[in-house]
């Protein structure tokens, strides 16, 4: 078995508080027979996972990668976690109140126990 790289007492050195709202917490529900998006205030605080994980803010506000199809899609904070997350996850910094939306995670598993997830800041008000 390859030996790995140890990230998880660098990431709790250097991280910040941060809770995650999987996709699955943020589901729909029915409302007068309308599918609407759960809200973030809705969500049961018992499922809100609280980590304490690097949040990185890329150096000139905003950073850019070639998405599948061709476009172009912005991220402003690279975050580093222990946590296998899907894309769509949402975290908010607890500390300043910003949320964050993942739209690329890097998977490095195979070589270190970290993921590295791209993230972008969204409007908490539109969660």
């Amino acid at each position: 078995m390859a030996r790995k790289i140890r990230m998880a007492r660098t990431l709790r050195r250097f991280g910040v508080s941060l809770s995650v709202y999987t996709p699955s917490i943020l589901g729909s529900h029915l409302v007068a027979g309308e599918e609407r998006q759960t809200k973030l205030k809705d969500v049961d605080p018992d499922r809100v996972l609280t980590v304490s994980e690097p949040l990185v803010p890329v150096k000139y506000g905003v950073n850019s990668f070639l998405a599948d199809g061709g476009e172009m899609e912005e991220y402003t904070a690279t975050w580093y976690s222990m946590g296998d997350y899907p894309v769509k996850t949402v975290i908010i910094n607890q500390r300043s109140g910003l949320a964050y939306r993942v739209i690329k995670k890097q998977d490095y598993q195979d070589y270190a126990d970290t993921n590295i997830y791209l993230v972008k800041e969204v409007s908490v008000d539109d969660l």
